[in-house]
């Protein structure tokens, strides 16, 4: 019995790593395209017709992206918080928010990601007009 809580609790421990590190990666790279993106529109040579609008918009769903990220951030906090609370008095409604702490923060990521997605298509839209 032992033997398959420890691999449960090393898969957990590996699920709340690579949890951590999938939206890090999308936090960095979204920023990093958002800049990329902007830096036409601040410089001498803006961009016309629709590459103007191609930019614009993945301006807009790359900082919707960069918004879930950060708020998946708070939100992992948060859970962790909750999660840690419940151990040490546990209770039912601290296990529900907990729950839903952690429902809310996998619910982020996924939009993080759904935005970042075709974000980046129209970068590569943009670059290539």
């Amino acid at each position: 019995m032992g033997n398959g809580t420890d691999r449960s609790q090393r898969w957990d421990d590996i699920r709340r790593e690579q949890f951590g590190s999938i939206n890090t990666l999308l936090l960095t790279l979204a920023t990093g395209l958002l800049a990329f993106q902007a830096s036409p529109l601040i410089g001498e040579q803006r961009p016309t017709g629709c590459a103007y609008r191609v930019t614009v918009i993945s301006i807009v769903v790359l900082a919707g992206s960069v918004a879930a990220g950060v708020f998946c951030a708070w939100s992992r906090l948060n859970d962790a918080r909750l999660t840690a609370r419940v151990t040490r008095s546990p209770g039912d409604e601290l296990r529900q928010s907990a729950d839903r702490a952690g429902k809310w923060s996998w619910l982020l990521l996924k939009w993080q990601m759904g935005l970042f997605l075709p974000g980046a298509v129209l970068v590569g839209v943009r670059i290539l007009l």
